[in-house]
């Protein structure tokens, strides 16, 4: 095992199955991120006493989320482009960034309750395109930019805080669009 404490939290991690990696944000920038590299697709186990899960699982042929412990704060795109991922993961009360969490996971079936705890959430579902029905989002979430963008199958909105950024939110949902003009007539 080894040990960490810094931006990501103070935890021990396995090295076979977690790595401290460097991820370029931009302009020469690089931050600290706790990235999988294990063989397994399900029953993985998330170190106790993370923080951030920014990028985590990113790009990973995981097929089952696991469970995010309840210190998690932030998880920006801790699951895109997981095209195997079918359910999405139980978030703890207390998260507050998931912006990008799913995007671009097109097996998504089915999503996350997203706590009252969430303050952003942008591209939340971005690319879904299999989801269908979405669960409840954040009473303060304050940005639903893109939040279901090309969710192709989306049949219904959950409510929604009344004075958040929307734009883009259901761009390219082609079945909620679809079921919206059915029920005009």
């Amino acid at each position: 095992m080894c040990a960490y404490e810094g931006s990501l939290g103070t935890f021990f991690y396995d090295p076979e199955q977690f790595q401290i990696a460097q991820w370029q944000v931009g302009n020469g920038v690089s931050r600290p991120v706790l990235r999988y590299i294990g063989s397994a697709v399900k029953k993985i186990v998330v170190p106790h006493g993370v923080v951030d899960l920014d990028y985590t699982f990113q790009g990973t042929g995981i097929v089952e989320p696991p469970r995010l412990p309840p210190t998690v704060r932030t998880a920006r795109y801790a699951f895109a482009n997981c095209i195997r991922l079918v359910l999405g993961a139980l978030l703890p009360e207390g998260i507050e960034d998931v912006t990008g969490m799913y995007q671009g996971c097109t097996m998504l079936v089915s999503g996350s309750c997203m706590p009252n705890s969430v303050l952003h959430g942008s591209y939340f579902y971005d690319g879904c395109v299999s989801l269908s029905v979405p669960y409840t989002v954040s009473r303060k979430l304050q940005d639903a930019t893109a939040l279901y963008r090309n969710c192709k199958n989306l049949l219904f909105v959950p409510t929604l805080p009344e004075d958040i950024s929307r734009d883009e939110m259901l761009d390219g949902c082609v079945a909620f669009h679809s079921r919206q003009a059915q029920l005009m007539y």
